[in-house]
């Protein structure tokens, strides 16, 4: 419950309490994956919060247990949260290598549809940087993954992102049907 309260964009707050008791029992019980994972969900929590820094400061020392005892897109979700906190911290170096390491731990077939997640996230940090035909590429590919996975959100995203690289590319009027899908999406409780 507390993986998914993390990884569905749930307020910081509201998962910070399920995941602090998830890393006490994971680590009580000896279960190392779940406690880095837990561990990682917190310090995303941190970061979500604006507490970059302590976020970092958090989820940096868990990178090489993480990588040892996390396999596929699990080590995606830790490398992934260290790309976001650089990323944030404005560090885009050090962001792109760590979510181009975690793409490629998180393939399709074993992903379960992260890797759209991820090609959402290189697509925003590419926006930044004002590089939008390559943006756009991770769009589409994250677009096609997010196909399947009926996670209206990370569309939502996705087509924002998509709408923003057209139009920076001067292909405006081809992003007006990604428009309609915007405003044709389903508002949560957050809009």
């Amino acid at each position: 419950a507390a993986v998914t309260l993390w990884l569905t964009g749930s307020p910081p707050g509201e998962a910070t309490a399920e995941l602090t008791h998830a890393e006490q029992l994971f680590s009580t019980s000896g279960d190392a994956a779940g406690k880095v994972l837990a561990a990682t969900g917190l310090a995303r929590a941190h970061w979500r919060a604006g507490r970059t820094a302590h976020a970092l400061a958090c989820v940096l020392p868990l990178r090489d247990e993480g990588v040892q005892v996390l396999s596929g897109s699990q080590r995606g979700v830790l490398l992934n949260t260290i790309a976001g906190c650089y990323s944030a911290l404005e560090q885009s170096d050090q962001a792109f290598a760590y979510m181009y390491q975690a793409l490629r731990d998180a393939r399709p077939r074993r992903a379960h549809g992260y890797d759209a997640f991820l090609h959402c996230n290189l697509a925003h940090e590419l926006l930044q940087l004002g590089d939008f035909h390559e943006a756009l590429r991770h769009v589409d590919q994250g677009l096609e993954r997010c196909e399947k996975l009926k996670n209206p959100r990370l569309l939502g995203v996705l087509l924002v992102n998509r709408i923003i690289c057209l139009t920076e590319l001067d292909r405006a009027a081809e992003a007006l049907p990604d428009i309609r899908r915007v405003h044709a999406l389903p508002t949560g409780p957050q809009g």
